[in-house]
């Protein structure tokens, strides 16, 4: 009778030993009583790779759920994701987030993919990332972050955003960066903002470009601003081109209407249909303007003056009304009359 093979018999039980010490699935959370742990099932943990010096575990149908003290801050529904042992890190594809706030509302977050660290409340979004809000205003860009320390969504990246998707086409919005708190009604975009807000009654759009723009979803307001003081917020609103300093648009989602926009500093209008302009305004320029949408007049103030084709009017106010091609003057300071050297003195209209 042959004697046994010490030495084979001692290298496979080492080889035994390795294999369960080091290539057996553990739990993540280091709990053997409770496989459970964060993952539908424990069957789900069936593969696993090397990936820097870290055990990848493959979960099918993950769900995790954030909770900070008693109050649950957000939870993720995947179709799979890659947990990482070493690093505690989470790589979720094809996530859901559902972010919560104090009022029981809750901000949806789409993406590709979506990382984030065991113990930490932060969020890293990766590809066709879509934020809806609790209003339904929703933006998609390929990159965003939430923090929770600030409680804030953001990107640098390039990104489009509608208000009230179910209104039609209200307001569509672009710009390149922009950061909303979920707790707080303002999105700011940070670079080339650009907004277009159609009048749906009448099919006239409002296109507004500016480098900074916030966007109140709450009041339905809309503020307009440049990155210096030499450069101008340019808009066109049907076939009238405006400049100014800065402007703000106050919207309307239940008309499916803008109610008012006010041009502020240094303003310019300008008609740009030939025809209207030789039957009307020209162009005009004052230090505030206001577009009644609804009522389809124009309001100019402080030092106004309006070029026609032959004359330029002045005064403390001066409203225009689109519709009918009238300028109404009040307190009229002259008329003057191109061509001539007189100046001819109209009194005020009664009010």
């Amino acid at each position: 009778m042959k004697r046994p093979n010490f030495l084979i018999l001692a290298l496979i039980c080492l080889f035994v030993f390795v294999e369960v010490l080091f290539l057996r699935p553990s739990n993540l959370e280091s709990n053997e009583q409770d496989p459970q742990g964060m993952f539908n099932s424990i069957e789900s943990q069936v593969l696993s790779e090397k990936k820097e010096d870290s055990v990848a575990y493959t979960i099918e149908g993950f769900h995790y759920t954030a909770v900070e003290g008693e109050q649950k801050q957000w939870e993720m529904d995947s179709k799979q994701a890659l947990l990482y042992e070493k690093s505690r890190l989470a790589r979720a594809y094809n996530a859901t987030i559902t972010m919560f706030d104090v009022k029981g509302k809750s901000t949806l977050i789409e993406g590709d993919e979506a990382f984030f660290r065991f113990g930490s409340q932060d969020l890293d979004l990766v590809g066709n990332v879509k934020v809806t809000f609790p209003d339904g205003f929703w933006i998609k860009t390929s990159k965003a972050y939430y923090r929770r320390a600030i409680d804030e969504v953001s990107t640098t990246e390039p990104f489009h955003g509608e208000a009230q998707p179910n209104a039609g086409e209200l307001m569509h919005m672009w710009g390149r960066g922009f950061r909303a708190k979920r707790s707080e009604a303002v999105v700011y975009v940070l670079n080339e903002s650009r907004v277009n807000m159609r009048r749906l009654l009448s099919d006239e759009l409002t296109d507004v470009r500016s480098d900074f723009a916030e966007v109140d979803r709450f009041k339905k307001v809309a503020y307009f601003t440049m990155s210096s003081p030499q450069k101008f917020v340019e808009t066109d609103r049907g076939t009238l081109h405006v400049k100014s300093r800065r402007q703000d648009a106050t919207y309307d989602s239940k008309s499916s209407s803008i109610k008012v926009m006010t041009a502020y500093d240094d303003v310019l209008i300008e008609e740009r249909d030939l025809k209207k302009s030789k039957k009307g305004l020209k162009y005009a320029t004052c230090q505030k303007a206001d577009f009644l949408t609804l009522e389809d007049k124009i309001l100019l103030s402080g030092f106004p003056s309006v070029y026609q084709e032959k004359d330029t009017l002045t005064g403390e106010l001066i409203t225009i009304f689109r519709k009918r091609n009238v300028v109404e003057v009040n307190q009229a300071n002259a008329l003057h009359e191109t061509g001539s050297s007189e100046t001819v003195e109209t009194p005020a209209p009664k009010r």
